[in-house]
């Protein structure tokens, strides 16, 4: 018997930052594409002279980060917000609002923000958060 797949459309996706000083969540416009949170943990190798084998525990789970990629817009006010604070150095809050209406949230730096362009394209932008402590799933209500 087939199941239909509950998988999650993309399309509708919303990456959110949030503005401290406003206390409101700003949308990251125009963005196209992301990857994250990918987070893993390391390894532990707790062997010893008599293990028969290597004897391992898992360490500290590492979010990873969360990358975006997207159409330039220079009056963008999430775009804004993300460039402020990377140069600022200062810890954000972010959510990625999915399609079905779930949701992850967690903190994060602004490592990084670029852009590229090429002839007969628009202007697009690459951006990486490094992601600080858990990130928070919230399923669909």
């Amino acid at each position: 018997m087939a199941y239909p797949s509950a998988a999650i459309e993309a399309q509708g996706t919303i990456i959110n930052i949030r503005n401290q000083a406003a206390s409101a969540w700003l949308a990251i416009g125009e963005s196209a594409q992301f990857d994250g949170p990918n987070g893993s943990a390391s390894v532990i190798d707790v062997s010893h002279l008599t293990s028969l084998r290597r004897e391992k525990r898992m360490g500290l789970a590492d979010e990873g980060q969360l990358s975006i990629s997207g159409n330039r817009e220079p009056d963008d006010l999430g775009q804004i917000e993300f460039r402020r604070a990377r140069g600022t150095r200062e810890k954000k809050s972010f959510q990625i609002l999915y399609s079905d209406g779930s949701k992850d949230e967690f903190d994060g730096f602004c490592l990084s923000f670029s852009t590229s362009g090429a002839v007969d394209q628009v202007v697009q932008f690459s951006a990486t958060v490094e992601i600080t402590g858990a990130v928070t799933f919230t399923p669909a209500p």
